[in-house]
């Protein structure tokens, strides 16, 4: 799962920093088949609450870089960030 996190995370820095438009649909076209990916490691048969909340977060993460303006990578991109951390924390700590 973290390297899912950290290619998106990549693709999104190239989304960025790019000033090619065909290069930056590509690069989100990439995260959100990322996203997609991690929608499909979601365990609903062992929390269903939790496997929905954050399969509502997936979605939303999609649908925002459909607009693919600026300001929707750059939220995208902090939150994916900050799933990633809790995702490593959980990992290392055991909870």
């Amino acid at each position: 799962m973290n390297l899912l996190y950290e290619a998106a995370d990549r693709f999104l820095n190239d989304a960025q920093t790019t000033s090619d438009v065909k290069l930056r649909a590509t690069r989100l076209a990439r995260v959100q088949a990322i996203i997609t990916e991690l929608r499909g490691t979601l365990q609903h048969h062992v929390d269903a609450d939790l496997a929905g909340q954050l399969d509502a977060i997936y979605l939303f993460l999609i649908e925002r870089l459909k607009s693919g303006t600026p300001d929707e990578v750059a939220l995208v991109r902090g939150t994916l960030d900050a799933m990633s951390a809790v995702a490593n924390h959980a990992i290392h700590t055991g909870e």
